[in-house]
């Protein structure tokens, strides 16, 4: 029985191969993905845990959200399975409510000094 193979994904459905440090540029996200459209050239790995654990890092530190795919044939790009979706919605939640509370501590602050109208 072959290994089970996982690929990891972003919302626009390029796959995951490589990151860097986000030292040298000014980019609003603390890494810098490499990525691929090409099934072939994406990185994989043979844990889930593994897998999970590099899209949520991914997710945390990158502007865009990651999943995790199990490949299922040898062709990976047409037999996907999601398999960190739960994890990817949680984040996407505490970034959500993060966003309210930041939001609502600017229109606060805003308030005490007098800047509630909007100039353009």
């Amino acid at each position: 029985m072959p290994k089970k193979t996982y690929v990891i994904r972003d919302t626009d459905g390029r796959y995951y191969r490589s990151f860097c440090d986000n030292f040298f540029t000014t980019a609003p996200c603390d890494i810098l993905v490499t990525d691929t459209e090409d099934s072939l050239k994406a990185r994989r790995f043979h844990s889930l845990i593994r897998a999970t654990y590099r899209a949520r890092s991914l997710s945390k530190k990158a502007s865009n959200y990651y999943y995790v795919y199990e490949a299922i044939d040898k062709e990976v790009g047409q037999n996907l399975i999601l398999r960190n979706k739960e994890v990817i919605e949680r984040i996407r939640e505490n970034d959500s409510e993060t966003m309210i509370k930041v939001e609502k501590a600017i229109a606060e602050w805003k308030m005490k000094h007098g800047l509630n109208c909007m100039y353009i």
